[in-house]
């Protein structure tokens, strides 16, 4: 998990809204690539960030706004925060993290004002008695993709069969171990049968572990969020994952026990107010 105070995000080409089955084009990959750098340049800094370690909420100045977010929303919410300071009056303390990360974070006791992650993670944040009963808004949804690198096929499956051997064929398999997509891409493996075929070719990193070790002529595989799919430029996006496995994903907040409650309920109505529906469509957000 990685926290931030304060920052003004990249300035960045905003990339346009596609249809599931296209590839990106020269012009969008150079956009798509500005804004991965950014974020690449954090998740993956390694030493240079230790010598300088982020704040964390324990950290926090005094009227500070605590908010724990989804990676999955991270480059959405580096846009945001100097909107969501300047809507509210307040300065925010962002700390991300993968939604299966979020009951760790729980039950380390740190107060917080609001945690914006999967419905599911806040629902059960609730049964812990670690996030507000009733407290859940859901703010938005994103759908999970199939994406290719490299000599794939351009169009999405349209059987099981196909998709199965759209598994097996690959060179390379990128997954997340504890983001949002993890559940419903186990599923997908575990239905297609597909689990122990993948397992020696699956790697959960960027570009640098993908590319490698994508064969000449085969590609590599990418299962992810939409809005986190712009992290592999010159991807070729395939669709959804059928509708069986789930998604689109609710992405929800909910409040914290020990916050400051109307801080964060000024958050809320920012999010879900009109002012940020270009915004989640650039970054391929649904409401």
């Amino acid at each position: 998990m990685m926290t931030t105070r304060g920052e003004t995000p990249t300035a960045h080409t905003p990339s346009p809204l596609a249809e599931h089955s296209r590839r990106v084009g020269l012009f969008g990959r150079l956009a798509l690539a500005v804004r991965a750098v950014a974020v690449l340049a954090v998740l993956w800094a390694g030493p240079a960030l230790a010598a300088d370690p982020a704040p964390r909420f324990a950290d926090a100045r005094p009227g500070e706004v605590r908010i724990f977010v989804t990676n999955a929303l991270m480059s959405l919410f580096k846009e945001l925060e100097p909107a969501i300071e300047s809507a509210t009056g307040r300065s925010v303390l962002i700390q991300y993290g993968g939604s299966y990360e979020l009951p760790q974070f729980l039950a380390s006791g740190e107060p917080f004002e609001l945690a914006v992650v999967t419905g599911a993670a806040i629902d059960r944040g609730v049964g812990a008695g670690q996030i507000v009963p009733g407290s859940r808004v859901d703010i938005a949804k994103v759908a999970i993709e199939i994406g290719v690198k490299g000599r794939g096929p351009a169009q999405a499956p349209d059987s099981p069969e196909r998709l199965r051997t759209l598994f097996t064929e690959a060179s390379v398999f990128r997954r997340s171990i504890s983001g949002m997509s993890y559940p419903i891409v186990e599923a997908m493996l575990q239905d297609l049968r597909v689990a122990d075929a993948v397992k020696d070719k699956t790697v959960s990193g960027g570009d640098e572990e993908i590319n490698p070790r994508i064969r000449p002529g085969s590609y590599g595989l990418i299962v992810t969020t939409a809005s986190e799919m712009y992290l592999y430029p010159g991807v070729t996006i395939l669709g959804t994952v059928p509708a069986r496995y789930g998604g689109p994903v609710p992405l929800s907040a909910g409040l914290g026990p020990r916050g400051d409650a109307v801080a964060a309920r000024a958050v809320i109505d920012f999010l879900r107010s009109p002012a940020i529906d270009s915004q989640l469509r650039e970054h391929r957000l649904l409401r």
